[in-house]
């Protein structure tokens, strides 16, 4: 991977892209929105199957807005596919397979060629350079599962701009703490729940001081309580949207009002009820990757809700922020009039209950919860 690294000029142009004029950006998305879908059409049995169900050819695909015209996929439709949604030629053997987590409920095994696998990778780095990460000085802290934990890494510490440490989620928390004295890292990354985990322990126990400076987290959605306890552990926090199948798709930037949408790697749309939405209203992410040719997904329902803004930030990038991750969609709670609504509604409140430690809350029925609740200092 680094060979293929080292002969792309994606690092420098994905960096350079963030500072473009949003009507810049709009272009290079537009054009490449028009390559993948040819591409799709022409060398993928799915995606040719799919837009002649609809009668629709590429050159029906000019804009953004066009995409309206192909159907949502999901991840079931992506697993029954097969190799059907492969490109032709391609040669497996060659190619890197992920696997995701199959958190919600179908796993699936994402293909991508070395090259999409490097700006796959970039997709995660860009944000960290822009946000302060020097890549040839800072060591890293990894939190995450053991499965994303390669199994030799001394191989991956030799390069330096991979200066990395692991600590496995499933680990004792006084191995996790070991490891993280033991590393002192300038920078630490991982699931939202597992940095807090060792950010608690850390002011519970006072440990002694830790020299890291910034903190990147992703995987799940980071409340605000999560951020306050790992900023007053480990340092400022960046946020960061992304899934295995499609990269980093949208990441939060110093002054931390949202997060900047990837136009140049993706297309994210959001809908309702078969609709897009308006500018701060909710609606369910539907993602085009832009740079997998090998896998192309196309119009791929994510199984998260989301809303997005339309103003621009003070830091001077003009991409299209995201204003929230509210959750996967099937998170949502529905009420006995029929309306969908958020969890945050459940969890803002439980949250200004003192003495509430942890709490669990299930839907059982549209008039019926059960909410399950840990009680900790000062609960009556």
């Amino acid at each position: 991977m680094i060979a293929e690294l080292l002969k792309l000029k994606t690092p420098r142009t994905l960096r350079k892209n963030v500072w473009l004029k949003r009507s810049e950006l709009q272009i290079i998305q537009q054009k490449k929105l028009r390559r993948i879908v040819s591409h799709a059409y022409s060398n993928v049995p799915f995606y040719h199957r799919l837009f002649n169900s609809v009668g629709i050819k590429p050159d029906d695909i000019k804009t953004v807005d066009d995409l309206s015209k192909i159907p949502i996929i999901t991840k079931s439709d992506v697993q029954s596919a097969g190799n059907e949604i492969i490109s032709r030629g391609v040669n497996l053997s060659k190619c890197i397979v992920k696997k995701t987590s199959g958190s919600t409920g179908i796993p699936l095994d994402v293909v991508l060629s070395k090259r999409e696998s490097v700006i796959h990778s970039m997709t995660y780095t860009r944000p960290q350079v822009e946000n302060g990460v020097r890549l040839l000085r800072d060591v890293k802290l990894l939190v995450t599962a053991p499965r994303n934990i390669p199994k030799n890494k001394r191989l991956v510490e030799h390069f330096g701009i991979l200066k990395m440490a692991y600590i496995s989620v499933q680990d004792d928390i006084s191995d996790q703490l070991q490891v993280l004295r033991k590393t002192d890292p300038d920078v630490i990354s991982g699931y939202a729940s597992g940095i807090r985990y060792l950010a608690t322990e850390v002011l519970n126990e006072g440990f002694e001081k830790i020299n890291s400076r910034l903190v990147f987290t992703g995987s799940e959605v980071l409340d605000q309580e999560t951020r306050n306890i790992i900023s007053s552990a480990f340092g400022d926090v960046f946020d960061g949207y992304g899934s295995l199948e499609t990269g980093r798709m949208a990441w939060e930037c110093s002054e931390h009002t949202g997060y900047h949408m990837d136009l140049d790697t993706v297309v994210m749309e959001f809908i309702r009820d078969g609709e897009r939405v308006n500018a701060d209203e909710w609606g369910e992410v539907v993602v085009t990757n832009l740079f997998s040719y090998t896998m192309p997904l196309i119009r791929y329902k994510i199984g998260d809700v989301a809303i997005y803004g339309d103003e621009i930030c003070s830091c001077g990038r003009e991409a299209p922020l995201m204003h929230s991750i509210e959750g996967r969609s099937d998170d949502f709670l529905k009420t006995l009039d029929g309306c969908i609504v958020s969890p945050r509604i459940i969890t803002w409140t439980l949250r200004l209950i003192q003495g509430i430690s942890q709490f669990k809350v299930t839907q059982d029925k549209e008039d019926k919860f059960i909410i399950e609740l840990v009680s900790g200092e000062g609960f009556s």
